[in-house]
């Protein structure tokens, strides 16, 4: 059983590490390029999550990589990048990350127009998080 363990703790760390590597790559490079490191950073933390779907540093470090790259891209995935984070935050119970990111989208909805009532859904479910 630590022999398993130990296997899927060394795949999370490798997941992890490829996945930073690519979302660090896909901040420096930009149009589709980009948006391509990304999905590949992202399915990189997935199967870090996967792996150890309680690892709480995983969680947060994903759910803030998500958040970054939403506040950054503006892209029509904007929306889908932060729910994504709302949900990590959940699983990680970061409550504090969960009430930043509220207030981050009651902040961001006005640069974000075409979002507008989408985003101030989602900063909801982030302030009824806390309270539940």
């Amino acid at each position: 059983i630590e022999r398993v363990a130990s296997q899927v703790s060394h795949m999370n760390i490798v997941s992890f590490a490829e996945g930073m590597s690519l979302y660090l790559s896909s901040k420096m490079e930009q149009g589709p390029g980009g948006r391509r490191l990304f999905r590949l950073a992202e399915s990189k933390f997935d199967g870090a999550v996967r792996s150890t779907p309680d690892d709480i540093d995983t969680l947060n470090k994903f759910a803030d990589v998500l958040r970054d790259h939403a506040a950054r891209s503006a892209e029509e995935d904007s929306l889908a990048h932060y729910s994504k984070a709302l949900e990590k935050y959940r699983m990680g119970r970061n409550w504090s990350a969960i009430a930043s990111l509220g207030h981050h989208l009651v902040d961001v909805h006005k640069r974000h127009w075409k979002y507008h009532d989408q985003l101030l859904d989602l900063a909801s479910h982030c302030f009824e998080s806390l309270v539940l």
